[in-house]
């Protein structure tokens, strides 16, 4: 299973895990954690780890207790805008997180304040939640839609699966134009132009 996620196509991770298996998957990619490390970085937004719970090669990055949660909540303005533009600018699959993540939905419920009436609906192909059900026989994508606290819709697509190897063959077999490495290169001479 971790094979065919290491052969994706897919131009970065924003995860909130604490160990170190994502970099071991993919090795090509830089890494980010929390929020300090992306301040005055070079950012491509192509091969990049996100790490916005922090790492465990960096333990006083780890957002762990309810008074880590509040802090990240007070302090991390720009990772919540960083964020927010690879929402809008990119296709993201949300892998393991509910549809009803309290973290998640404050970030759409953002989003979604950001956008007139007449753009929330692009979001529909660019958010795409995977929940994984034991009793789902074959995989389903549908459009569906998530309820915020303002009583606003938001439209996703929804897939549900029993088993995440679909999703994994799937992406493996997205066709990338250029290797990341190429890409990485190409954005960082223009920046530095």
């Amino acid at each position: 299973l971790l094979k065919k996620l290491a052969k994706r196509s897919i131009s970065g991770i924003i995860t909130t895990n604490y160990d170190t298996l994502l970099e071991t998957l993919f090795p090509n990619f830089d890494t980010y954690i929390g929020q300090e490390e992306l301040l005055f970085s070079n950012i491509t937004g192509i091969g990049e780890i996100y790490k916005i719970h922090g790492c465990v090669t960096s333990p006083e990055s780890l957002i762990v207790s309810s008074n880590d949660y509040a802090n990240f909540k007070k302090r991390n303005a720009y990772l919540a805008a960083k964020l927010l533009t690879i929402f809008v600018e990119h296709p993201v699959i949300f892998l393991g997180y509910s549809i009803s993540d309290p973290n998640i939905l404050e970030l759409l419920f953002s989003l979604k304040d950001c956008l007139a009436a007449h753009n929330i609906e692009k979001l529909k192909d660019r958010l795409i939640f995977v929940e994984w059900r034991a009793e789902q026989n074959e995989p389903i994508m549908i459009d569906g839609t998530l309820s915020l606290s303002d009583g606003k819709i938001l439209p996703i697509k929804h897939i549900k699966i029993n088993s995440f190897i679909p999703l994994f063959d799937v992406l493996a077999n997205l066709k990338q134009r250029l290797p990341i490495k190429i890409l990485r290169r190409f954005k960082d001479a223009v920046y530095e132009f």
